[in-house]
């Protein structure tokens, strides 16, 4: 009987002062740091927005695109979207987290993942006949912490500001 009551006495007292112990994580404990680039900063994300002002012109080509961006864009079902006059559709998201999936389909702005900087920007391309034929960047502007929109228009018009 006195053996049983010192084990349970002992586990006991094993078991609080093991629960007030902290430990130094191993390196099979420390998850891998997220990359710098997926989380931007605002200057990062202005520089990244004001690139495509200056440089994503209407017309080019998908060539010319992928050249002046890159390859990491997604082709976008636009569910038959035919009132802005593209015939395919890119979306290419800039700063975005390794692990973020947007709970929205490819072609809606995802404000909440902007917000949160779980995406830095978005640049939404329509195309036709393989030429730039409007594009879209969504982005949060730093002083006041709201997503912004640049849209140009077919026509070449240009509209700025924040989207609700």
């Amino acid at each position: 009987m006195f053996k049983s009551v010192y084990y349970l006495f002992l586990g006991a007292i094993i078991m609080l002062t093991s629960a007030c112990q902290t430990s130094v994580p191993t390196p099979k404990d420390v998850k891998e740091p997220m990359k710098q680039e997926a989380i931007a900063s605002d200057e990062k994300i202005s520089k990244q927005v004001n690139y495509m002002k200056s440089n994503l012109k209407l017309g080019m080509t998908q060539e010319e695109v992928r050249s002046l961006l890159g390859d990491k864009f997604i082709d976008v079902e636009d569910n038959g979207d035919l009132e802005n006059g593209g015939d395919s559709f890119w979306l290419y998201s800039f700063f975005k987290q390794d692990d973020y999936k947007s709970p929205f389909p490819d072609y809606v702005v995802d404000k909440d993942g902007l917000k949160e900087r779980k995406v830095g920007a978005d640049l939404f391309i329509a195309w036709k006949n393989k030429k730039v034929h409007l594009y879209s960047i969504s982005y949060v502007h730093g002083s006041d912490n709201q997503v912004h929109q640049y849209v140009i228009r077919p026509d070449g018009t240009k509209e700025e500001g924040p989207i609700s």
